[in-house]
């Protein structure tokens, strides 16, 4: 295995491992993604209960957070929701809605931001850095500042630090 690839699968299953669900602004987004899912809309009225963190106009509640996040996830979301229905489960379980939530996180959030990591891995060795200080750079910002507890919930921070980091790497 290469450096890179442990770097990417000591990030990534730090994130998936220690995934943070609920709370008002994540259930805002996955409201979203609900809505789209299952309802074909960007209406969250039958989810609007699971979050303060909500917009009320012309009688219908939106979610209040940029649908970024959300319409990434959408893709993810869609066909998890259909194999876990095909294979007997219910996706409006808390179970159900549970892996949903864990999926619709980790492969976006997480997958992104340890693949940051690697991208700044990648910039300390294409800037002169030993391959032990690049990656001593890299794991530090994936697993010892904000990245890392931010990279386990479904919110738009870590997702946005980490489209930065490729962007200048770009």
């Amino acid at each position: 295995m290469t450096m890179r690839r442990g770097l990417f699968l000591l990030l990534f299953l730090s994130y998936a491992y220690f995934y943070q669900g609920g709370g008002w602004n994540q259930n805002s987004r996955f409201a979203l993604v609900r809505a789209v899912t299952n309802d074909g809309t960007l209406r969250i009225d039958p989810y609007q209960g699971n979050t303060g963190d909500k917009a009320f106009f012309d009688g219908h509640y939106y979610s209040d957070k940029a649908p970024g996040l959300a319409f990434a996830a959408i893709p993810i979301v869609a066909p998890t929701r259909a194999v876990y229905k095909a294979i007997g489960g219910d996706p409006e379980t808390f179970e159900g809605l549970a892996l949903l939530s864990y999926v619709a996180t980790v492969f976006t959030v997480g997958i992104l931001t340890a693949w940051a990591g690697v991208v700044l891995f990648d910039l300390a060795i294409a800037w002169g850095a030993t391959t032990g200080g690049a990656l001593f750079a890299a794991t530090a910002f994936g697993l010892a500042t904000p990245m890392w507890p931010l990279a386990t919930i479904f919110i738009g921070h870590a997702i946005s630090a980490a489209c930065l980091v490729v962007a200048f790497a770009g």
